[in-house]
């Protein structure tokens, strides 16, 4: 079964490489703009500067080249990719926190980019600590 997407944006950054995208964007403060093509661009109201939203993109060039790979976390104890945040997976699908630095038009910009120039942006959503931090409540043991 194949899946199609429609972005419904476009990332910028000045990271032209992957190379140049630090590991994390969390652990940079490296600054990036989405612009949200016009047809979603309802779906940015609500948006406010200082919010934390989760980008959901398409990586631009990334393989699979094995299931199991050398984490930079756990360098000498190979992983399956799944349980790392390796770019190189099966569905080249990335996602990255990130906070809003301001909004203007069809424009959100934001600090912590961690993805290449011309991106493509899949999808938004909201962070929110009450559901994504794990606590002994929501341990999902």
């Amino acid at each position: 079964m194949n899946l199609d997407f429609k972005p419904i944006g476009i990332i910028h950054t000045k990271l032209k490489s992957a190379s140049m995208c630090p590991r994390q964007g969390a652990l940079a403060d490296n600054e990036g703009e989405v612009e949200i093509y016009p047809e979603y661009l309802d779906g940015i109201k609500g948006i406010e500067p200082g919010d934390g939203l989760w980008l959901i993109f398409m990586f631009n060039s990334t393989e699979v080249k094995n299931m199991v790979v050398a984490a930079r976390s756990t360098p000498g104890n190979p992983r399956g990719v799944f349980s790392t945040r390796s770019p190189h997976r099966p569905n080249p699908i990335g996602m990255t926190l990130v906070r809003v630095d301001g909004i203007s038009g069809d424009r959100i910009r934001f600090i912590g980019a961690d993805m290449v120039d011309g991106t493509f942006l899949l999808d938004i959503k909201p962070f929110s600590p009450k559901i994504d931090l794990l606590n002994k409540n929501n341990s999902g043991k």
